[in-house]
């Protein structure tokens, strides 16, 4: 089962030492076998959420989550420091291949009460918004509600259908380098 979910882990971008950086996990437990487990820590170290995707293709059930409520937790807080550029992604996969802070919305929304939302306006962090390309009014929407607050915000896509995870290393930090500020005039074009 480890040996299974391993193959399937560097199948998507992992390498032995984001293995360790993530925490990454299996088990034997049904309806968490034959899943690669990505757990998060909160800022104090306490495991606050955890995911299992199925390493299965024909699978219909990608993803096992802990049911916990996802407003209330930051993905990985354990990891992020608050006063350099944050990176935002979609999912925990998104981020396998990105070097720098980062954390995930473990969907495509960010609500203004969320703990992910206050602790980047409290600290006001900069942010690097990649969502996928299906997610562009979302995304509008929360870098429209960061800048409320004076937070700045930079956006990009992935191209076409791809998410993050689908693209090599060196394209993904092409898409954040190049990243956009959003303000007014980027809004419209997005449109």
């Amino acid at each position: 089962n480890w040996k299974a979910v391993t193959r399937y882990a560097l199948s998507r971008g992992f390498t032995k030492q984001t293995l360790w950086s993530f925490r990454i996990g299996y088990s034997n437990e049904f309806g968490w076998s034959r899943r690669l487990i990505i757990p998060s820590f909160s800022a104090d170290g306490e495991l606050n959420y955890l995911t299992g995707r199925s390493i299965d293709p024909e699978n219909t059930f990608r993803y096992k989550n802990l049911s916990a409520p996802r407003n209330s937790l930051v993905f990985n807080e354990l990891d992020i420091n608050w006063a350099s550029p944050l990176l935002i992604a979609e999912g925990p996969l998104d981020l396998v291949k990105v070097d720098m802070n980062k954390t995930c919305l473990l969907g495509s929304t960010l609500n203004k009460n969320s703990l992910l939302f206050e602790k980047i306006v409290e600290n006001n962090t900069p942010v690097i918004l990649v969502l996928d390309k299906d997610a562009v009014s979302k995304a509008i929407k929360i870098a429209s509600e960061l800048q409320e607050y004076s937070v700045q915000v930079k956006l990009n896509f992935p191209d076409g259908d791809n998410d993050l995870n689908d693209l090599d290393k060196d394209r993904i930090e092409q898409i954040i380098s190049s990243a956009q500020q959003y303000d007014y005039r980027f809004k419209l074009k997005l449109k």
